[in-house]
């Protein structure tokens, strides 16, 4: 017998140098063994006959040797062929590199072999593994649906089978973790299939069991973390600073912004600390709201940071809250990782000193040498873009500091509440006053030329482009656009009168900068660009946004890049460019056609394709999904919610569920 805390050397043939390789896949005990799912299945269970089979497909095959006859490459390896006879029909199974196989394979010798069919002349076999029979009737034995597991250096798939064939036969029974009519597989039956599905029904049934446990434990983890931190800082009701700033602003701010503001301010004036997601279309306003969150903790004597996903965000941020809040007295830097290590000692001595009021960075402030003087208030924007573990890092810069997180992916309420269940959900919908629906048009290659001599009138107009492109440079394996020669054409051909740049990712940090400072300027008037533009850029007079191949961006990307125009007062313009006439493509960019809210282009995406679109979720749910996709099992949420009400109101936990919840804590909080 063993137990699901054992160490995985509890089981035979796991020795030091083993249990060292299992090590360098993240597992130790036998439970995490047991949660090493396989990433993929072969279905060995119906053998084919030969003349079904289709050319690069894996199929299993059972028969007997006719004759063998041995070769060499031009290469001088060992080339084997047989002839196979069995109730599939007859093959040429073919073996590289198997000295002295020929000598087994004797005329009349029954075997099962695995391999890929080439079909370009004769059925062909080429088998990557197989086994020698008694008789054919073994063969049964064989025709499973075996799981491939991912393996590391010196363990195979087979091996880390074998092993949790092992800990499955040696587990004791236990008891099941889902209340009375939950209509699931129990887990310990959902294990066993999983790892040695008997069919594929009873395979997807096991699969569905997992993934509602995996939601269910997200939820049960979220409550637990919902409850009131102690010892929070309780920020006054009132400042100076909020009032002035409001003054500033060009608008006033919209009935949703107001609430958002109120409802956060509400939490930074309790004692407990404040943990919200604020979700808000693309150009809503989110950053005011967060501005004034900020300065309700600084008011106060304390500190604010502010993280965003990329360099070239958090020097935007930089640059627009310093202009705005200098007048107020409020001290704005940056931290990056692309700063001189004489410049970032400088500004760590000074935040660590108190001399600094409001920190903006990148990943560059989770360093270990990063401390604030007196941290009560962090945002993060574009929350997709980090995990649990990466909010943790920066609120632990502070004693309990109230957390404010942001995104502007159109994500449907009842997967937020799930992925995002640790947060109080605050919702944006309205727009700022003045901001006119972006016109979006989908259209085919052939249209360019006059979409150009569009475009070539904005800009002498003094407005300003992008031009979008999936890739930096060209691809023999794909045929689409890239960014390094749609810029030299566009500069070279089309446009030499107006002023055009380069941006992608290859660029360095300091690079980008130049560029986007250009840019803003109006020293360049168009902009070629792969998708490291798609977040928060902004840059009011952008009225044109080009994406060539848009059928290859999932559509929550493509609404993020149209988001970069429609910053200002005038009319703006989305191109969506692609030649892909199938039915889903066209379908696809309609949808973007016709609608400007985000939310209601993830709710009309769900119900065309499902939520495969919806980006980032899998990364915020890293830690905790090792079989469920928060998106492409969107479904299943209902199922796991009504269960945590359920086990809401029971008196013991199922201690096989406690052992889940101490797991997850495990991963979740380093």
């Amino acid at each position: 017998m063993v137990l699901l805390s054992d160490p995985i050397t509890t089981l035979k043939g796991v020795g030091d140098k083993r249990a060292a390789q299992f090590a360098g896949l993240g597992i130790q005990t036998v439970f995490e063994l047991l949660q090493h799912y396989p990433f993929r299945y072969e279905d060995y269970s119906q053998m084919a006959p030969v003349g079904q089979w289709q050319e690069g497909e894996t199929v299993a095959y059972a028969g007997r040797v006719v004759t063998v006859e041995t070769s060499r490459t031009k290469r001088g390896k060992t080339l084997v062929k047989a002839l196979l006879e069995g109730p599939q029909g007859e093959v040429i199974a073919t073996w590289f590199g198997r000295w002295q196989l020929d000598k087994r394979l004797t005329r009349g010798k029954a075997l099962f072999c695995v391999g890929r069919v080439n079909a370009r002349f004769t059925p062909e076999l080429v088998v990557a593994r197989h086994e020698f029979l008694s008789d054919l009737e073994q063969a049964a034995h064989y025709r499973r649906i075996e799981p491939v597991y991912a393996t590391t250096e010196g363990l195979t798939s087979r091996t880390i089978q074998k092993s949790i064939d092992q800990a499955l036969k040696a587990l004791p029974q236990m008891a099941d973790l889902w209340p009375q009519g939950a209509g699931l597989m129990p887990i310990d039956a959902a294990w066993r299939c999983i790892h040695n599905p008997p069919d594929a029904e009873a395979l997807e049934k096991a699969q569905v069991a997992l993934k509602v446990l995996e939601f269910l434990l997200l939820i049960l983890w979220a409550r637990e973390r919902g409850a009131p931190a102690a010892g929070g800082i309780a920020h006054p009701v009132a400042d100076d600073l909020s009032p002035r700033y409001l003054a500033n602003l060009p608008y006033a701010l919209t009935p949703d912004q107001d609430r958002a503001v109120q409802a956060i301010w509400q939490d930074m004036a309790s004692p407990h600390q404040m943990h919200r997601l604020l979700q808000g279309d693309v150009g809503s306003g989110k950053t005011t709201v967060a501005v004034l969150a900020l300065l309700r903790a600084i008011a106060s004597g304390h500190q604010g940071v502010l993280m965003a996903p990329t360099e070239i965000l958090a020097d935007q941020h930089k640059i627009t809250l310093e202009t705005a809040l200098a007048p107020l007295g409020v001290r704005v830097s940056s931290l990056t990782g692309s700063l001189s290590r004489n410049l970032r000692e400088d500004r760590l001595a000074r935040l660590r000193d108190g001399q600094i009021d409001l920190m903006v960075g990148t990943h560059a402030l989770f360093e270990p040498d990063v401390h604030f003087h007196n941290l009560s208030c962090v945002v993060i924007d574009e929350q997709h873009r980090f995990g649990v573990r990466q909010r943790r890092l920066l609120t632990e810069k502070g004693v309990n500091p109230d957390l404010l997180v942001m995104t502007a992916t159109p994500i449907p309420r009842s997967l937020a509440l799930t992925v995002y269940g640790d947060l109080d959900l605050t919702l944006i919908r309205s727009m700022p006053p003045g901001r006119q629906p972006i016109q979006t048009y989908a259209m085919g290659g052939h249209k360019r030329a006059d979409l150009y001599e569009f475009i070539r009138s904005h800009l002498a107009a003094g407005e300003r482009a992008y031009l979008v492109c999936p890739l930096v440079e060209e691809s023999e394996k794909l045929d689409l656009q890239n960014a390094q020669s749609l810029y030299r054409e566009l500069a070279e051909d089309v446009f030499p009168e107006f002023g055009i740049g380069l941006l992608h990712g290859r660029m360095t940090a300091a690079e980008k900068a130049d560029v986007m400072a250009d840019f803003a300027a109006g020293a360049l008037q168009l902009l070629v660009s792969t998708t490291v533009i798609e977040v928060g850029i902004d840059v009011p007079e952008a009225t044109l946004m080009v994406v060539e191949n848009a059928d290859r961006f999932g559509l929550a990307q493509l609404h993020q890049l149209r988001g970069r125009v429609g910053r200002g007062r005038r009319q703006s313009y989305c191109f969506l460019i692609s030649d892909n006439d199938s039915r889903e493509a066209r379908s696809r960019l309609a949808l973007m056609s016709r609608h400007a809210d985000g939310f209601a282009i993830a709710e009309a995406d769900l119900a065309l394709r499902g939520p495969g679109e919806l980006l980032g979720l899998r990364q915020s749910g890293a830690g905790v999904f090792r079989l469920a996709d928060p998106v492409q099992d969107y479904a299943l949420i209902p199922k796991a919610r009504d269960i945590a009400e359920r086990m809401g109101q029971a008196e013991e936990v199922p201690p096989l569920l406690a052992y889940y919840m101490a797991d997850m804590r495990k991963r979740l909080i380093p």
